[in-house]
């Protein structure tokens, strides 16, 4: 079977994803009560290529989003808008309690990011979705080395990845997918 082009692999991820959260909500459908809050933990959109080092982020700031990277955070703030702000979708079932729909309030609101560019432009297109018409300021904290790469951090998660690198599995797949992996090695 010939590999899933990248971009037809992060369609489908995303796909599934929303079809999950959709379950997810159908099956609390029946339930009577109130939403909160809201808790939102996304990706950076498409970004231009980047090769990642999980010890220095120095020359990472240098991948921005691409205009398809833009589109889409923008239209997962303008989904959750739909069904947390303004209850446009599933019948204001899951609109949060006391959430103002047009008028964007700090107090309520709060968007974090690492700082790096594509993360900020990532978080600002997902607050332009949230607020069209808000200037909504990004929170970023001053080291984004534990945002963006934990696992470098992580002893364990070293270990688990050393034996994976060494393994017959990955050693065959990285055979296997040479061919594909060089022709975009110019993109």
């Amino acid at each position: 079977m010939p590999a899933m082009p990248h971009a037809l692999r992060r369609h489908a991820a995303t796909c599934i994803q929303v079809a999950s959260f959709i379950f997810f909500l159908s099956t609390i459908a029946h339930v009577s009560a109130k939403v909160l809050m809201i808790q939102v933990i996304h990706r950076h959109g498409a970004r231009e290529h980047l090769e990642k080092n999980p010890i220095d982020l120095g020359f990472e700031n240098e991948a921005y989003l691409i205009s398809t990277g833009q589109a889409e955070v923008r239209k997962l703030g303008s989904f959750i808008r739909d069904i947390f702000i303004t209850g446009s979708q599933l019948n204001k079932a899951y609109q949060i309690d006391g959430i103002p729909q047009d008028e964007f309030n700090h107090s309520l609101v709060k968007v974090y990011s690492s700082n790096l560019q594509r993360t900020m432009a990532s978080a600002a297109g997902v607050a332009i979705g949230l607020y069209p018409d808000a200037a909504i300021p990004i929170e970023t904290g001053n080291s984004p080395d534990l945002w963006i790469r934990a696992y470098a951090k992580c002893p364990k998660i070293d270990s688990y990845n050393k034996a994976w690198y060494e393994s017959t599995e990955f050693k065959n797949k990285e055979r296997e997918s040479e061919t594909l992996r060089e022709s975009y090695s110019d993109v």
